[in-house]
Parts: structure tokens; C-alpha cells; sequence
């Protein structure tokens, strides 16, 4: 058999019946055209006789009618004419579905439906679902949310630095070596990041602070110096720092209206508590604001 073809002798029988019941009839001596029939996906028995799509082989030579053939180069030579490639077709998107997380940011998706599947070595159908970013805005079901949902992000410790030492703005394409600092904090991360061109925007929150400890007191950063006790200061997660496996978001992003823990990179002992008194929200802290941080 030609290009690999294998017909087991014993299961010709068997198959030739299946094949017939199913709509496509085995070869007889004909093209695909003079024998009128075409085959979906691969079927070794339906085949004719003749020359291939290649030019290989005579009247006696077996050539194929089936969608693989196409992969295989066994077609018959009028196959393209006899059996006319049917492009996929699909239907609209349907609507976007809700966010996954009504308090906060997460995910939707949409999707849409075959109409007309491909049919010999038609145009493959394109992507059926789609997934976003979200930001859930449902207060009702955000108060409902229970605190075992939400248990993670609970657990968490934000991890700032001052809006000023942000690496991602109005810049698609950035220097992750900017200066010295950027390079110690973010290192490697940058490295493989550099060349991309992030579609995720940054988001952020205003958090109350609760809690400050000793540690904050007694440093020469005097960025630290907005880190007191009912003090509001306003939190951004930018896309480099986002983790696609906590849902593509900032470790320690905060929980609305719980209490969760932040700690100052590279400060000793400074760390404390706040209260996210906001939504998550697309756009940035304020880069020269005294009282405006990122998560890292």
C-alpha cells in the first residue's frame, strides 16, 4: 500500500460494512468523482483507482477519497474537484459571563458554538472561549462572600514600596534595569518580561492603616513616615508582579473591608495591619504621592 496505508486482510469485511453503513461506499474501480462519495476524517477504505494528487500511479493504483488523505499525499488527483473543502463556520460570541469574584478582581469568560463543522481539510474552527480580567462589583454579594473563600488572600502579607519605584506606566515596552534598586527587587522576573508587551493593566485600593509597628519608627527611610496609624494610603498592583497561578493578580492585594497584614521591603521591623477600604479599581496610585505605594 502506498505512503503507509494498512488494510488488515482479516478486518476488510468487517470494515467494508461499517463503511457502508456509515454513508461512504469502498473503492470500485473509480475515482472519487466518477464513484461519488467522500469520506470524513481517516478511513482506509475508501478508496479508487488512479493517479494521486503526487502523479504517482496508474489506473491499477489505489488512491484515497478520506479527509486525511490530504496529510497522507494519497489523495485521488480529482479529489479537490469531487470533494470540495467546507470551511468551519461558528456563531456569534454569547455574552461575556459574570466575574467570578463579585468582590474584587477575577476572571469571565464567553464562548461560542460550531455551526457547521470543517469537512474535507477545511479552515479548522478558530478559538471557541475567551478569558478576561475582571473586576467584580457586586457589593451585595461581596458582603455575603465568606471569609473560607476568601481565606488566601486573608493570609497574605503585602509586600510595598513607594508608587516612585514603579517599574510599569504609560510604557509598554520597559528597561527592567532602570536603576540599581529595580534591579536587586525584581532580577530575573524582569529578565524574562522585558520583551513582552503586557496586555493586563494595573488596578489598585485605598487602605486604612491599623497597625504600625515599632520598626517603622525608628528608620532613615522617610518614606516610612506615611506609614502611621489612621493614615489612608493608596496600594497598586502592577502587571509584572501579577502571578498567573493566584488568579493573575498581586500576592497580598487586600480583602474589601478586611483586616490583613503589610510588611516594608527592606525595613526592618516595619509591618503592621490595614483595612481595605476600596474596591480593587483599573488605574495607578499616584507616582509622586507621598502617600501612595506598590505591591511587589
Amino acid at each position: 500500500m502506498p505512503h503507509g496505508r494498512l488494510i488488515l486482510g482479516g478486518l476488510v469485511p468487517v470494515l467494508l460494512s461499517l463503511f457502508l453503513w456509515a454513508g461512504c461506499p469502498s473503492g470500485v474501480g473509480a475515482s472519487c468523482g466518477r464513484a461519488g462519495y467522500c469520506c470524513q476524517g481517516r478511513n482506509n477504505t475508501c478508496y479508487g483507482y488512479g493517479t494521486n494528487l503526487a502523479g504517482e500511479g496508474n489506473s491499477s493504483s489505489r488512491c484515497f477519497c478520506d479527509e486525511d488523505c490530504t496529510r497522507m499525499s494519497d489523495c485521488c488527483i480529482d479529489y479537490a474537484e469531487a470533494c470540495l473543502a467546507v470551511d468551519c463556520e461558528v456563531s456569534d460570541w454569547y455574552n461575556w459571563k459574570p466575574c467570578n469574584n463579585p468582590c474584587g478582581l477575577g476572571s469571565q469568560e464567553r464562548r461560542r458554538e460550531v455551526t457547521r463543522p470543517a469537512q474535507n481539510g477545511g479552515r479548522a474552527c478558530p478559538v471557541l472561549r475567551e478569558k478576561r480580567a475582571c473586576i467584580g462589583t457586586n457589593d451585595e454579594e461581596c458582603l455575603q462572600q465568606s471569609v473560607e473563600y476568601q481565606g488566601k488572600e486573608l493570609r497574605e502579607v503585602a509586600r510595598i514600596l513607594p508608587a516612585k519605584y514603579g517599574a510599569y506606566r504609560s510604557e509598554k515596552k520597559y528597561d527592567p534595569f532602570q536603576d540599581h534598586l529595580r534591579k536587586n527587587l525584581y532580577g530575573r522576573r524582569f529578565v524574562d518580561l522585558r520583551n513582552e508587551i503586557l496586555a493586563r493593566t494595573s488596578y489598585f485600593a485605598k487602605f486604612e492603616i491599623t497597625d504600625v509597628k515599632h520598626g517603622c519608627n525608628v528608620t532613615a527611610f522617610p518614606w516610612v513616615q506615611a506609614l502611621r496609624t489612621g493614615q489612608t494610603v493608596c496600594v497598586e498592583c502592577q502587571p509584572t508582579i501579577m502571578k498567573k497561578e493566584l488568579g493573575t493578580r498581586c500576592e497580598g492585594h487586600g480583602v474589601w473591608r478586611q483586616e490583613t497584614r503589610w510588611r516594608a521591603v527592606h525595613v526592618h521591623g516595619c509591618h503592621g495591619k490595614w483595612v481595605m477600604q476600596t474596591k480593587h479599581d483599573e488605574g495607578t496610585c499616584d507616582i509622586n504621592g507621598n502617600s501612595d505605594f506598590i505591591l511587589i
